[in-house]
């Protein structure tokens, strides 16, 4: 029997996921679906620039290191759109550099989490802690 929910339904935070490795991709959409996201994922930065002029998402998860357009170019290209204004990122690395740590800053994103060292449901506290902050 489904559980009662007294307050009234909001659609679900849009969230597009940017990753190449398609294992990685797949796992994160699976969970953010089990939690109640509307996810959809996509392999480079290119299709992540057009599914997000497309959707318009709340949070966009965007890998660095990918094929076509890196996941910092894409960040920049959507924050000089006016439509991309109010999507907020989390970089997804392996890459635990200062580097990629201050390009990321230097664009705005200050939330980070490190692909090879944190498991899969400390990123869905990440994703859900951003959400809410946003939604207030």
């Amino acid at each position: 029997m489904p559980e009662e929910n007294n307050q009234p339904s909001s659609p679900s935070p849009k969230i597009i996921i940017v990753e190449d490795t398609e294992e990685i991709r797949n796992a994160i959409a699976a969970a953010l679906k089990n939690e109640g996201y509307e996810a959809t994922a996509v392999a480079d930065g290119e299709e992540g620039y057009l599914f997000a002029k497309k959707m318009k998402p709340q949070l966009m998860l965007v890998d660095v290191m990918m094929p076509r357009s890196d996941g910092i170019s894409m960040i920049k290209r959507i924050k000089k759109e006016d439509w991309g204004q109010e999507i907020n990122f989390i970089i997804l690395t392996n890459v635990s550099n200062d580097d990629v740590h201050q390009q990321a800053k230097e664009i705005g994103v200050e939330d980070y989490y490190i692909k090879s060292e944190w498991p899969l449901g400390k990123l869905m506290e990440i994703v859900t802690n951003k959400i809410n902050s946003i939604s207030q």
